[in-house]
């Protein structure tokens, strides 16, 4: 339950800063359609967050994504790790919580050494865009070995990424949290912590 509490309010800051700074412009990965509004922000300058600005960012993002699925087959967290800022925080689920990119190049490194995944591919669900955020959500699938060895098996999970956009135009993950929706051993189902 407190996982569940803690995922709720990191989205309730993350959505409260983002509309703070300029009206969400959001697209819809399903449709492909996009709001656009141009607002001031809190310092009291214009703040144009453009449809163009919103797909070139969508797609910025969906060419990222394809890149990490692919290192993520190989299994390569050097790679994977070049999606994440510096100061990045991931919260995986059973893990402890990784500041910095070492540290998530090194947790990734740890899981892919022991999971193996394979057939690794991510569906967006939704992109909303705000100025220089952008949060993702989605889900994922791969083929991974259990954490005590044996057979491999289907794992299927959801995800909720928020990106920065950087002073040189790329985009960078600086939160990312995960959770599988297969139940855990020894976890009633429903069971959140």
């Amino acid at each position: 339950m407190r996982a569940h509490l803690a995922a709720v309010s990191l989205v309730a800051l993350l959505v409260t800063a983002a509309c703070a700074r300029t009206t969400p412009s959001t697209t819809d990965q399903t449709t492909g359609t996009a709001a656009a509004n141009s607002t001031t922000n809190s310092a009291g300058s214009a703040a144009n967050t453009s449809a163009a600005g919103t797909a070139a960012a969508r797609k910025y993002i969906a060419d990222a994504d394809a890149r990490w699925q692919a290192a993520e087959n190989r299994g390569d967290a050097n790679a994977v790790s070049q999606f994440y800022a510096d100061s990045a925080i991931t919260m995986y689920e059973d893990q402890p919580t990784n500041t910095g990119r070492e540290a998530v190049t090194k947790s990734l490194a740890q899981e892919f050494t022991r999971s193996k995944p394979s057939d690794v591919t991510f569906h967006t669900d939704n992109l909303m865009v705000s100025g220089d955020l952008a949060i993702e959500t989605g889900t994922e699938k791969s083929m991974v070995t259990p954490p005590g060895g044996g057979k491999r098996v289907a794992h299927t999970g959801r995800y909720m990424t928020v990106w920065h956009r950087e002073s040189d135009g790329t985009w960078k993950v600086v939160r990312d949290m995960d959770a599988t929706t297969l139940p855990a051993p020894n976890r009633p189902a429903g069971s959140t912590s």
